[in-house]
């Protein structure tokens, strides 16, 4: 629906900006003035995670998801009952729809799997994005209504949205980068085997396949990293990998995981960055320097920093250095402060387009 892709830190900058914005209108502005967002991207992509943290960084009430494709068009609209005298009908009210009482003054409401409604709950949408409420229950003034929706073309259940409701929504493509994934790998902390691989082969980030039944993604990937540091054998843990990502993805990484056998001792390589040997396999460079991103802090920083010199000499992988310390201080900011780290950032690291 979006004419133009975004990646991670985009969307979310677009998501908060709207936020912000709905956050500063005054209780008495016109519904229109309010921005409603969806945010659609292929399956697996980490798009309601991201949103759900940012709205924990803001300090903002987030309600579990309303996940649309879960809810019947009475559950979505509240049930309609009689009143006492029999005369009328009056809804009660839905028990996704957060109050003041109980949630806070501020927040979003977050619908997601907005495309797998059918079309009685997508007219339902249309009047919650329209009007701001369910019969006489109003979404309270300082929560914003934010949508998360897979694309059409990606066959995941989708169904058309009339356009009453498009027409009444901003919409933001997400595709998620391997820097994306990567700043988001290093501050949940994955598995060293998945970031190595993943910077040796970003084209396997994203293996989506409507007609497979497993194929990888950001989201899969996260649960590869779980499953490595499960305490099984290899058979085991290469079913359950290919039950995550499917088989082609899965013989590619465990191959990649036989040759990291091979990797030195990183924390050898770090006491000792003079004499360590320069790695010139490049699946097991990737393996190093996913270790030593994942070590790197402020007492090991210049070691580290040696050694990544010796592997631009002697090796002519300076770009190596470059992802080692963006995936690093992605996971700890507060290492641009320590003085190997600044001066590096200064002089080589200009000229890797840091």
């Amino acid at each position: 629906m979006a004419d133009m892709k975004v990646g991670m830190e985009t969307m979310l900058e677009s998501v908060e900006a709207v936020i912000d914005h709905n956050l500063s209108l005054p209780e008495d502005a016109p519904f229109s003035e309010h921005i409603n967002v969806l945010v659609e991207s292929m399956p697996g992509q980490g798009k309601t995670t991201s949103i759900t943290n940012l709205l924990a960084t803001k300090g903002l009430a987030c309600p579990p998801p309303v996940v649309l494709a879960q809810y019947d068009p009475q559950d979505l609209a509240g049930w309609p009952l009689p009143v006492k005298d029999g005369e009328c009908m009056r809804r009660i009210r839905p028990d996704w729809m957060p109050t003041i009482e109980t949630h806070g003054l501020k927040g979003a409401i977050l619908f997601d799997e907005a495309r797998q409604q059918e079309t009685m709950g997508s007219n339902m949408l249309a009047q919650i994005v329209q009007e701001r409420r369910i019969g006489e229950h109003k979404i309270p003034h300082g929560w914003t209504l934010i949508m998360c929706a897979n694309r059409d073309e990606d066959r995941a259940g989708t169904n058309p949205m009339p356009s009453q409701l498009t027409g009444r929504i901003t919409f933001i493509e997400l595709e998620v980068s391997i820097e994306d994934s990567m700043s988001f790998a290093n501050k949940a902390g994955w598995h060293d085997a998945v970031k190595a691989y993943l910077r040796f082969a970003p084209q396997e980030l994203n293996t989506f396949d409507p007609d497979a039944a497993q194929y990888a993604s950001p989201r899969g990937w996260e649960r590869v990293s779980t499953i490595m540091n499960l305490s099984v054998g290899k058979s085991a843990r290469t079913a359950l990998i290919s039950g995550t990502i499917g088989g082609p993805a899965t013989a590619k990484f465990m191959g990649f995981l036989d040759l990291q056998e091979k990797c030195p001792d990183i924390n050898a390589l770090i006491d000792n960055p003079d004499g360590a040997e320069v790695i010139m396999d490049a699946p097991i460079q990737y393996a190093v320097c996913a270790a030593l991103s994942t070590r790197m802090n402020k007492v090991n920083a210049a070691n580290v920093l040696k050694y990544l010199g010796r592997l631009d000499k002697e090796a002519g992988r300076g770009e190596m250095a470059a992802f080692v310390v963006r995936d690093a201080m992605s996971r700890d900011k507060v290492l641009a402060q320590y003085a190997p780290v600044r001066e590096w950032l200064i002089n080589t690291g200009a000229k890797l387009i840091l």
